[in-house]
């Protein structure tokens, strides 16, 4: 940085070299004041410490003083002046924002807080408005399994010619990583960057921000599969009208489509008769739980993960259910605070046991009295 302030540092033998005031020695003795200016942040290193002495011995060699005239540095690097964001590429809601998120087998947390477990398989929306579409593509993870995943995401952002790009932008996931750029291979569109796409992990998390409608997407790439999440504006949520194709964020996933994950996990490792012939168990329920647990995932997240450990075996869904659940909270901290943080299955199991709580202890006490009658009889005889 400090080289700018003399000409080639191979200064010519002229005749005005030795003169102390010649732009050679301006030039040096800017430089030499600049190197000391940035002692502390180049501590340790040996270009810093080369620099410096090079400089030292050709002041010495032109009998440069190291007191004197130096340059005005203060406006040495000419920037741009900073232009106002336009008005129109600034989003101005009410500050209120949805959620929605899709992992796993997979797992749907929609924009209304709908958490479904599906069957999805193929190309299917997730968003689908005036200003972006993102689709997915869900494939089963064995050829004996029904279970699917995401192996596939695509996100489009839709033509806008002030704030964004005169052309669609695309972001296609790879199938064993993620690109740390559009399409286009550009990281960021619009002149105040109002479309960004950020690498918070490199080929495994990136984020997409699009300023001018305040919505945030956040990919990630765990094992084969992906994971999605995006908090947009209620007010462009709610836009969306009947007349638009469905989208899995704002509509669910269709009836048939959809699993009873709690019937499910209720039965334990007792197969269901509609799951038969399509699900093996393969991992008890109880151990399934067990590393749930120590992943910290809650509620529906900790559901899922002991969902997709019965019916998969593969512990990258339950780095899946975990990480979804942290993009969860950080893009709706409310979330923390108003969650239970429920680990356990036991209202499922009161719900489809057959017997409630209070009818298994009612149960219990009747056949303990019977069993005391019965003695009482037994020996009175």
């Amino acid at each position: 940085m400090c080289q700018k302030h003399w000409p080639a540092y191979h200064i010519s033998r002229n005749k005005d070299s030795s003169n102390t005031d010649s732009h050679s020695c301006i030039s040096l003795r800017t430089t030499w004041h600049c190197i000391h200016k940035v002692t502390r942040g180049c501590a340790g290193s040996l270009e810093y410490y080369t620099e410096k002495s090079r400089v030292k011995s050709q002041m010495e060699l032109y009998k440069c003083p190291f007191e004197g005239d130096i340059y005005n540095t203060t406006n040495a690097i000419q920037r741009p002046p900073a232009h106002p964001p336009d008005p129109e590429c600034i989003y101005n809601g009410k500050g209120a924002y949805k959620h929605c998120g899709l992992f796993g087998d997979p797992h749907l947390r929609t924009f209304d807080h709908k958490c479904q477990t599906c069957k999805i398989e193929g190309a299917w929306p997730l968003v689908n408005n005036k200003h972006l579409i993102v689709m997915v593509t869900n494939k089963r993870v064995g050829l004996d399994s029904s279970a699917t995943a995401t192996s596939l995401l695509t996100v489009m952002i839709k033509r806008n010619d002030k704030c964004g790009s005169t052309n669609v932008i695309t972001y296609v996931t790879h199938e064993r990583s993620l690109p740390n750029a559009f399409d286009g291979g550009a990281t960021h569109y619009g002149p105040g960057k109002e479309i960004e796409l950020k690498v918070l992990e490199p080929s495994k998390y990136v984020k997409i921000h699009i300023k001018y409608i305040d919505t945030t997407i956040l990919v990630r790439h765990i094992g084969r599969y992906f994971t999605f999440s995006i908090r947009m504006p209620e007010e462009i949520v709610n836009s969306s009208t009947a007349d638009e194709q469905p989208e899995l964020c704002v509509d669910g996933c269709p009836k048939l489509q959809q699993i009873d994950y709690k019937k499910f996990l209720a039965r334990r490792q007792e197969k269901l008769r509609e799951y038969e012939r399509e699900n093996k168990i393969d991992m008890l329920r109880v151990e399934a739980e067990t590393a749930c647990r120590n992943a910290n995932v809650a509620g529906f997240y900790f559901d899922s993960c002991v969902f997709d450990l019965m019916t998969t075996g593969d512990n990258n869904f339950t780095a899946a259910a975990y990480n979804a659940w942290q993009d969860l909270l950080k893009l709706n901290p409310e979330i923390a605070k108003n969650g239970r943080n429920r680990t356990d299955l036991s209202i499922y199991d009161s719900r489809f046991s057959g017997i409630s709580p209070l009818g298994a202890t009612t149960f219990t006490n009747l056949l303990v009295l019977s069993c005391t009658l019965l003695t009482i009889w037994l020996h009175c005889l």
